[in-house]
């Protein structure tokens, strides 16, 4: 009975310090990085037809 106890306690020791090790470490998943916008970006934005359109409602 004792070694079950035993067992069961390094068995949770274990999850949670593996747990925390996953909670700490972070990572970079994503393939753009975050950037501002400047007014130089917007007015290509602007030129370009792409994203330049306009959502006309259902008549």
């Amino acid at each position: 009975m004792p070694l079950l106890r035993v067992f069961f306690l390094f068995f949770i020791l274990f999850n949670f310090s593996f747990s925390q090790q996953d909670a700490t470490v972070t990572k970079e998943t994503s393939y753009y990085k975050k950037q501002e916008l400047s007014k130089t970006d917007l007015q290509e934005y602007k030129k370009d037809h792409a994203f330049n359109y306009e959502i006309k409602p259902r008549k």
